[in-house]
């Protein structure tokens, strides 16, 4: 069974920095975050960003710790692909090559 938002081709070769997955046309980026990771990607990403202006600590300390991590896991949850993943040759996404 295929994860929403990943798939793959079989017989596609396999880089070590583009693990199989639907290309996205827009960035020329393949996805490896699968479903349940960009769940809680997306709730991790919105819960640090409310930390991050609810916080009482320094608006610097506040931005550079909770603000840009949060905006990050936000963007790849929505985005489907994290930038980490494809250096280390990981993906999440549940592919039919891999049974």
């Amino acid at each position: 069974m295929e994860s929403a938002g990943c798939s793959g081709d079989p017989g596609e070769t396999q880089s070590s920095l583009n693990p199989p997955g639907r290309e996205l046309a827009y960035l020329g980026m393949k996805h490896n975050v699968g479903t349940w990771d960009r769940v809680v990607r997306a709730i991790a990403g919105l819960a640090m960003l409310t930390c991050s202006v609810m916080a009482p600590l320094p608006v610097l300390v506040r931005g550079c710790v909770l603000g840009v991590p949060g905006a990050y896991l936000l963007l790849t949850a929505v985005i489907g692909s994290c930038v980490g993943y494809r250096v280390l040759g990981k993906s999440t996404c549940a592919l039919e090559a891999r049974r």
